[in-house]
């Protein structure tokens, strides 16, 4: 069976792209960060990079095809439900897992995607909930999840100093590269990545939570449609 490629997600908050200068080509150099690494790590080294970003409270949202819950586990066993698309603070630093249930394209099917958080995003103060981190499955990544296959994506934020094709007007990008690449690599040439989403074909267990190194901070629902568990 083919593998799934993995998948690279460009979140472009900034407006378009300005025409970039063609540059010579670098030799390639060691890239000490993969995605492949232990769930959370990543995120740790991010922080040891980058204090200033730790524990921030950085939003995102996740959506999918059609209706369905979102629960972002904050510490208790029931976690927090709301309404597709979910919206909660999640602290930069850290790995969550979360639930993807009563999905209305996929019915009786249960996801547990983990998010993890590298670096934050900088909207004006009072714009802080209008610019969540985006993280979307698409009806062909949840089909090739139950195929038992692995999707994993690396969002970033990206470079202004790229050029950007003219008849892209998509806020969100989404690029398809070899399973044999180092996704972070890729999305560190592009721009600035933030966020790994991971899912497979496994059910979360109670032990899956407990092996995640929980947050100095509790999670923040932020979405107003917070349901009861």
């Amino acid at each position: 069976m083919r593998p799934l490629p993995s998948i690279i997600s460009s979140v472009v908050l900034c407006g378009l792209l300005t025409a970039g200068v063609a540059r010579a080509e670098k030799p390639r150099m060691h890239f000490p960060l993969d995605h492949r690494a232990p769930i959370g790590q990543v995120a740790h080294w991010h922080v040891l990079a980058n204090p200033c970003t730790h524990a921030y409270p950085q939003p995102v949202k996740i959506s999918v095809p059609g209706s369905a819950k979102v629960t972002f586990f904050d510490g208790s066993d029931t976690g927090a439900t709301v309404d597709a698309p979910g919206q909660a603070k999640l602290p930069v630093g850290y790995a969550y897992r979360v639930r993807i249930s009563d999905l209305s394209d996929f019915p009786g099917v249960e996801l547990f995607p983990t998010v993890e958080v590298l670096d934050r995003l900088h909207p004006p103060a009072n714009l802080v909930d209008e610019y969540p981190i985006p993280i979307e499955l698409t009806a062909d990544e949840i089909e090739a999840v139950l195929a038992d296959r692995m999707v994993t994506k690396v969002v970033y934020l990206e470079r202004q100093d790229l050029p950007r094709p003219p008849h892209r007007r998509a806020a969100v990008e989404i690029s398809e590269v070899s399973p044999r690449t180092n996704l972070l690599e890729s999305a560190t040439q592009m721009g600035r990545p933030v966020a790994i989403l991971r899912v497979g074909g496994r059910t979360m267990t109670a032990a899956d939570r407990d092996e995640l190194m929980a947050p100095p901070v509790p999670v923040e629902v932020t979405q107003a449609t917070r349901q009861t568990p």
